[in-house]
């Protein structure tokens, strides 16, 4: 079980993930750009833009099958299917936590130089 773990972060966890939200933040801000009232709908902010990058990390691991995924993600469609449903879940909190750890890296560097 700890290589399960180990696998799902790995790097190419973290790009799909970085993906995912990419993709989600490009979707939503072309929406919100071209239909300016859908920003105060109820329906858009606490039903589509929660669920918008699961439903992406699905679609997309669905569709690509050539990515490399983890071990033990890789052995079939469902097994990607799960793996996008959790990626997409994952992918804000993912995105937060390394630029957070990119912040840091950034004002360590920025401290050591004065």
């Amino acid at each position: 079980m700890e290589s399960v773990f180990e696998n799902f972060f790995s790097i190419q966890v973290l790009f799909f993930c970085l993906f995912v939200w990419g993709l989600s933040l490009i979707f939503r801000k072309l929406f919100e750009y071209f239909f300016k009232s859908i920003t105060l709908k109820r329906y858009w902010r606490e039903l589509i833009l929660p669920i918008l990058p699961i439903l992406i990390g699905t679609i997309l691991s669905v569709l690509i099958k050539e990515y490399p995924y983890p071990s033990p993600f890789d052995s079939s469609a469902s097994a990607r299917l799960f793996f996008g449903f959790v990626a997409g879940g994952a992918s804000g909190y993912v995105y937060r936590i390394i630029k957070a750890f990119l912040m840091n890296k950034k004002d360590a560097v920025l401290n050591s130089t004065n």
